[in-house]
């Protein structure tokens, strides 16, 4: 947490740091937030979902929630390579 933001972290497999993913997040206030991308995601990309933060002083606003992105490298390129190919 930053103020009112909120900061959390994701870890994707270059798969799908390539060609897109989805997924889930439970809220401090219990509810599931979906986020995804389409498309590339370089590594400790920033996802930034706006009004999912803390509320302000004024309970009308709320903060942001900010996803870092961490790509899970394959230990074996070459092996890994070959399976994407099939």
């Amino acid at each position: 947490r930053a103020g009112v933001d909120l900061h959390s972290e994701v870890t994707i497999t270059l798969r799908e740091a390539l060609l897109g993913f989805e997924r889930t997040l439970q809220h401090l206030d219990g509810r599931t937030i979906y986020f995804g991308h389409k498309g590339v995601t370089k590594p400790f990309a920033v996802m930034k979902i706006s009004k999912e933060g803390m509320p302000h002083k004024d309970p009308t606003e709320k903060g942001d929630l900010y996803i870092k992105c961490k790509v899970e490298m394959p230990e074996d390129g070459p092996k890994w390579l070959e399976e994407m190919k099939r």
